[in-house]
């Protein structure tokens, strides 16, 4: 199967991370995340708020520009 990715870089993100889910360093649930967030559904393309939605950790306020 050929996967679809929302943006090159966001390919070269969720191959590394495949590759880390195949060796064990991430969790199926983590992976699953990562496969939301960088393949497409259906021709859908990358905003930059859900990118910076899945890296904002719980409890940091977001930063102001």
């Amino acid at each position: 199967m050929t996967k679809a990715y929302r943006s090159e870089a966001m390919g070269a993100i969720h191959e590394t991370m495949q590759d880390m889910h195949d060796v064990g360093a991430i969790d199926h649930k983590t992976m699953a995340s990562f496969n939301e967030t960088c393949l497409t559904t259906g021709g859908a393309t990358l905003t930059l708020s859900p990118l910076k939605t899945f890296w904002r950790r719980p409890g940091k306020p977001a930063r102001r520009r």
